[in-house]
């Protein structure tokens, strides 16, 4: 399993890999560093990752602990790039 984990300011957000299963769990962004556009988008896109649905990327699962700013403030980005076969807000 690979794990990264991002420090957002006031939060932290993750994503994991395991087999291939792609997993995102809350998603906070700073002023100066957004998980989807400064890791996800190069990640998958230096990976040669297919944008299959709707031209968007694959996620497996999203999960949000709790609705507070610091957790969502990156999801309408998410949104626009990925589709996400499960969506978990707390």
């Amino acid at each position: 399993m690979k794990t990264v984990i991002f420090n957002v300011g006031a939060a932290l957000s993750a994503y994991m890999e395991s087999d291939n299963k792609k997993i995102v769990i809350d998603l906070g962004k700073s002023s100066d560093f957004s998980p989807v556009n400064d890791f996800l988008l190069p990640l998958f896109k230096k990976r040669g990752e297919k944008r299959n649905y709707g031209g968007k990327y694959y996620l497996s699962q999203v999960f949000i602990s709790h609705p507070h700013y610091d957790h969502i403030s990156d999801l309408n980005d998410l949104d626009e790039h990925y589709h996400i076969d499960l969506y978990y807000p707390q």
